[in-house]
């Protein structure tokens, strides 16, 4: 059945792009390509046919869609699934990052369900900090789960209203917004979109994106960089919110150069440097996003109150050793404990963490190590996944279908001269945790992360 277009929606890209527009609304009407952004610090083997994203440098569009679930090269963090558009975003973050001396802290004030927040930590250097926000409790759990398989320890997850970051004061070098929008980009792959959208749903996203905006843009500091993104293609949400933070936020639209040759299309008014990704043009899904960089005036005197709240609690000394002989480098971490659950924090993310101050709701932070018991570990899903774990850990290779077996709690039959705690592995990448009893194995998989479709096992 032939795709139908809103009458207003059809009206307003043929004014936005004259005589494109049938090329634009004809893309439209086609499958957008399936791309992938290869984990750095999980390195394998591509897959089969990939071709690069000009503007990633880990980013590769594939000639067809795989079932992702079923390969555990996926549940181990070495690659996202993710639409090539949006990987612009590390170009642009590779660019400014230069520009600071010190290390920067970044917030990301939308971020499920994780893909541009694991852009931005890519491109980061070391020693940042990235906040990763998402106010919205069901879509928290994606992001954590996303975050933790790509496997970093410079990161901070929280649940919170943009509002609640008023506290906070100018704490951020970078912040990104990826707005909530009336999502014309979605159309190429959401039917659902395509009927969802209206006149007014556009005005009433306009009127989102600023109150977003307002309530965030004292967060970036003097001399920062705020950059604003949607998956939409009109001008009020995309131009018009840049040329207001211009005017209202105190903000300046700030250039990115890139090779003339990239298919991406400028932005409609001459004083916004802001970048398009258009179906006709490019094989991913729509993105308007732009920089902008804070004037240098000092904002005003925050009054409100910074009590601490997020109570973490040293680590015993006699525990560290126990601890530390779980991370390739533990003189780096500072251990602190929240409830039951023993953190591994990276120094300079611990001083973050310390202005992070009421209201804001840590869900995640560092690694979780686990829960000590008689001085033992009890070692947590994310330290399965992470990067930064000990080689010396035990372990065990299985093949494809056992390592599929695992994902789907089933029983895995292997021998190890290993007892106690091991981790599963997938051509060298750690897929989670099994305890080898001296009459059994235990599974220790989380329930969230567990396949529930039927795989087709040749025995």
């Amino acid at each position: 059945m032939a795709t139908e277009f809103p009458q207003e929606f059809i009206i307003q890209i043929r004014k936005l792009f004259g005589a494109a527009s049938e090329f634009f609304l004809e893309s439209l009407t086609q499958p957008p390509a399936t791309s992938i952004r290869y984990n750095s610090a999980k390195p394998t083997q591509l897959l089969e046919h990939a071709k690069p994203v000009e503007w990633s440098s880990t980013g590769y569009e594939l000639p067809t869609r795989p079932d992702f679930i079923f390969d555990p090269l996926w549940h181990a963090g070495t690659y996202y699934v993710q639409e090539s558009s949006s990987m612009f975003l590390e170009h642009i973050v590779k660019h400014i990052r230069p520009l600071f001396a010190h290390p920067i802290v970044a917030l990301d004030v939308c971020a499920a369900p994780g893909g541009k927040s694991l852009v931005m930590a890519s491109a980061m250097q070391p020693n940042d900090v990235l906040v990763s926000n998402e106010v919205i409790k069901s879509r928290v759990a994606v992001l954590q789960e996303n975050i933790i398989r790509w496997g970093g320890d410079c990161h901070i997850i929280t649940q919170n209203d943009p509002n609640d970051f008023a506290s906070v004061g100018p704490l951020f070098d970078l912040v990104l917004v990826d707005a909530p929008c009336s999502g014309e980009g979605l159309f190429r792959r959401d039917a659902n979109a395509i009927n969802e959208w209206s006149e007014a749903s556009v005005q009433l996203c306009a009127g989102r994106q600023q109150r977003i905006l307002r309530s965030i843009w004292d967060n970036v500091k003097p001399g920062g960089y705020l950059i604003y993104a949607t998956c939409t293609f009109n001008e009020i949400e995309n131009e018009q919110i840049v040329q207001w933070l211009q005017t209202e936020g105190g903000f300046k639209s700030f250039p990115i150069p890139f090779p003339k040759h990239w298919p991406i299309a400028p932005s409609l008014h001459n004083n916004v440097h802001g970048y398009r990704f258009l179906p006709h043009l490019t094989s991913g899904e729509g993105l308007f996003i732009a920089c902008l960089q804070k004037h240098l005036e000092l904002p005003a005197e925050n009054n409100k109150s910074k009590n601490r709240v997020n109570k973490w609690d040293s680590v015993s000394k006699s525990d560290l050793p126990e601890l530390q002989k779980w991370l390739q480098q533990p003189s780096q971490y500072a251990f602190v404990k929240q409830q039951q659950f023993i953190h591994a924090l990276p120094i300079h993310l611990a001083s973050v963490l310390e202005k992070l101050h009421k209201p804001i709701y840590i869900k995640h932070a560092g690694i979780t190590m686990g829960t000590l018991m008689n001085g033992e570990l009890l070692p947590d899903h994310t330290l399965a996944l992470s990067a930064h774990q000990s080689q010396h850990i035990p372990s065990v290779n299985v093949s494809l279908e056992d390592a599929i077996r695992y994902l789907r709690k089933d029983t895995v039959h292997f021998t190890t001269e290993h007892k106690g705690w091991n981790l599963i592995r997938f051509e060298g990448h750690a897929l989670g945790w099994v305890k080898v009893l001296p009459n059994r194995t235990n599974n220790y998989l989380p329930a969230s992360y567990r396949i529930l479709k039927s795989y087709p096992f040749t025995n």
